[in-house]
């Protein structure tokens, strides 16, 4: 009998994420039932000793985020904070494939892989909005300094990524248009909502 594929999925966030317990976790789980699936998460200070929750079927790691992520400086020093622990630098090793939740799980991936040395290793960045131009939204001189680092985030992830994920046709084709990525490196996985946490409100 085949050994089932090792899968490291990163979360870019814990439970401040909205959507952890009904994307993150439940995909996991899913995943779980095919393949041997390994969890990281990235946590705030407040998440550190937060629970997962009790059903999983993964094997869940907890690393600490530390604030302002999206500037490429910060992420590589998460990434040196995650390798001091065993388990989270043996995963890495393990693994088939690395599914990374949004940019700065993605550079997080793709600095844990460069600190180990690992040269080949296929790496999926699972895009999930414009984080570049949220920040730039923001606008004066602290806007403009989020908006340069997040673009050297961003740049790094497109030009470093194996393969993409996006959850519309219209980001696939915004983003395949900035970092000339072809169709045969992307897919559309429509953003997975729980409507039952949800009410019409005029």
């Amino acid at each position: 009998m085949n050994a089932k594929l090792k899968l490291l999925y990163i979360s870019d966030a814990f439970i401040s994420l909205s959507v952890f317990q009904s994307q993150v976790h439940t995909l996991c789980n899913l995943h779980s039932d095919f393949c041997d699936v390994s969890l990281i998460s990235m946590c705030s200070h407040r998440e550190i000793f937060a629970n997962y929750p009790e059903n999983c079927k993964y094997k869940p790691m907890k690393t600490y985020k530390l604030p302002k992520s999206f500037i490429p400086a910060m992420d590589k020093l998460n990434a040196a904070i995650a390798l001091l622990k065993k388990q989270i630098t043996e995963s890495f090793k393990q693994a088939d494939v690395i599914h990374c939740r949004g940019h700065i799980g993605a550079y997080f991936g793709i600095s844990v892989l460069n600190m180990l040395g690992i040269k080949r290793k296929p790496l999926i960045a699972d895009i999930r909005g414009e984080v570049c131009e949220e920040l730039r939204l923001r606008g004066g001189i602290k806007g403009k300094f989020f908006w340069q680092q997040s673009k050297r985030l961003e740049s790094v992830v497109f030009e470093r990524s194996d393969f993409f994920f996006f959850v519309s046709d219209e980001m696939k084709r915004y983003y395949a248009e900035q970092y000339g990525i072809s169709d045969e490196r992307c897919a559309v996985f429509p953003t997975i909502v729980n409507d039952e946490l949800f009410r019409k409100d005029e």
